[in-house]
């Protein structure tokens, strides 16, 4: 979206993929999309990072000051928005950018769109998968709704550990959006399993019990197995 954004305002944009060498003196900045381990915090999974002094794409071990951006989970789904740090960098990297494709919020803010961001979309892969349907009916079937529930509030237990307290009402609103929705939004069992690893490792340093994320974690990593096999 930042790239779009930037051809949009008449930037010249480059795009090179993992592990190409960057023309460092051509570029002012870098914009990498981010995935997530294990040990990265909740709020990196699918954030992205700019760089203003780039370098080489697999030379990221010493990063220079950058810039975390996400999407606005709250967002018109016709008028997508990314959120930046008002910080210097996220300023200035916002200066650069059509208004109304960007907006400037607090870093307590960032964490919490990062938490909605992340809750709004936690639940959808295990169901389609397990249940083998991609309609959204299927979180109106009572069941299937708990089970969506059930999920999100082991999530937002521990987003309320990590300083982000979620409403029940937010949670219901959530799968009851899904179940409306035209269509489910599209995911993959290895995006999921990445964003799900570092929201159940947090919870257990909470002390914070997410039994059927774990669940779902060992049925889809199995799922995930079989398929490469």
């Amino acid at each position: 979206m930042i790239t779009e954004a930037a051809r949009e305002a008449g930037h010249d944009v480059l795009t090179a993929q993992w592990g190409d060498t960057v023309p460092i003196g051509q570029l002012d900045w870098l914009v990498q999309a981010c995935g997530c381990s294990a040990d990265a915090e909740p709020m990196l999974w699918r954030s992205t990072q700019v760089l203003d002094h780039p370098g080489h794409l697999l030379a990221m071990a010493d990063q220079p000051p950058s810039v975390r951006a996400l999407v606005d989970p709250d967002a018109d789904a016709g008028a997508p928005r990314v959120l930046l740090p008002d910080t210097h960098l996220g300023a200035e990297l916002a200066s650069l950018l059509p208004e109304c494709r960007v907006a400037l919020r607090p870093q307590y803010q960032m964490r919490s769109a990062a938490w909605r961001a992340i809750l709004r979309e936690i639940a959808v892969v295990p169901i389609t998968v397990l249940t083998h349907r991609t309609d959204p009916a299927a979180f109106a079937v009572p069941s299937v709704r708990h089970m969506a529930l059930t999920m999100l509030r082991e999530a937002a237990e521990t987003a309320e550990a990590d300083g982000v307290r979620v409403r029940d009402v937010w949670l219901e609103g959530v799968v009851d959006s899904l179940a409306q929705q035209p269509a489910l939004p599209s995911g993959e069992i290895g995006d999921w399993l990445a964003m799900v690893a570092p929201v159940t490792e947090l919870a257990r340093l909470h002390g914070i019990p997410t039994s059927l994320l774990d669940t779902m974690h060992i049925l889809l990593s199995e799922r995930a197995s079989s398929s490469r096999a």
